[in-house]
């Protein structure tokens, strides 16, 4: 609807005024020019930081003026559970396999990104900790108010993927979302997505690094049929984790969004008790 689709255009307008609004206002602190900020690690990370403490800061005003109360951001244990975060970590080790192709179908950015241990602290930690809470805690939760749990994953992934612009990475960043997005949901815990996040930025970093000497991720698999192999496993383990996703996420209950941890435990041991 009209409703949904300005929520998604002006969520987008706030992140573009924030990103556009920090850089400028580094720009005039520093007295650098913006290729000179854009190339130093340490201004490259107060870019970021003052730019989605901005974001988070105008959407979290935002959702207060619409008068819609908020659902609280989870912060249970849940979310540090080893074998889901094992599971997650497979499955997104999975799809980075089955997406290398594109590399070679869409053209990649020719930005460069600073080297450095600030850039790596924003990749890796900044990154997902602020990504997470603006897209998956913020909009997920606006958008949960106009549809169901499914739609609103579907969404939130695609806007997390459209503001990453670079065409190759759009496409990563949507797909990855929707699994952040999962994660996010069966937990009942922002930390979850955090943390399958961090991992999944160091890794990228790691071959953003590589890409620097000029080596890909196939340069490791020296077999040939090895690495054919892998990709079929790869598709295979991709399109059942897929089915699975959007079956769990059909089912979702709108309600059960709102419930605390505990409650979703109750929730989910007494609708098994209710089956058996």
């Amino acid at each position: 609807s009209m409703k949904i689709l300005g929520t998604l255009l002006l969520f987008l307008l706030i992140y573009a005024f924030s990103q556009i609004i920090s850089l400028q206002l580094i720009v005039w602190i520093s007295g650098f020019e913006v290729g000179h900020i854009m190339a130093n690690s340490f201004l490259f990370m107060l870019s970021y930081l003052s730019a989605m403490s901005l974001s988070l800061a105008l959407v979290s005003l935002w959702s207060k003026m619409r008068g819609t109360k908020s659902a609280k951001i989870e912060c249970s244990k849940l979310g540090f559970s080893p074998t889901y975060i094992l599971m997650g970590v497979i499955i997104l080790l999975m799809l980075a396999i089955v997406l290398l192709p594109l590399q070679e179908i869409i053209p990649a950015d020719q930005r460069v990104f600073p080297r450095g241990g600030w850039t790596l602290i924003t990749v890796v930690f900044l990154a997902p900790i602020f990504e997470e809470l603006l897209f998956r805690a913020k909009l997920y939760d606006m958008m949960l108010r106009d549809m169901t749990p499914f739609w609103s994953v579907i969404f939130t992934s695609l806007c997390f993927g459209v503001v990453h612009l670079e065409p190759i990475v759009v496409v990563e960043a949507a797909l990855s979302g929707v699994i952040f997005s999962y994660f996010y949901i069966q937990r009942h815990s922002i930390f979850s997505p955090i943390i399958l996040h961090m991992i999944n930025n160091a890794l990228a970093y790691l071959m953003l690094m590589m890409k620097y000497q000029e080596r890909t991720a196939t340069d490791f698999i020296f077999d040939s049929n090895l690495y054919g192999i892998l990709y079929a496993i790869s598709a295979v383990g991709v399109l059942f984790a897929a089915i699975k996703i959007v079956r769990r996420l059909r089912k979702q209950k709108f309600l059960l969004a709102y419930l605390s941890a505990e409650e979703v435990e109750v929730a989910e041991n007494g609708g098994a008790d209710a089956n058996e």
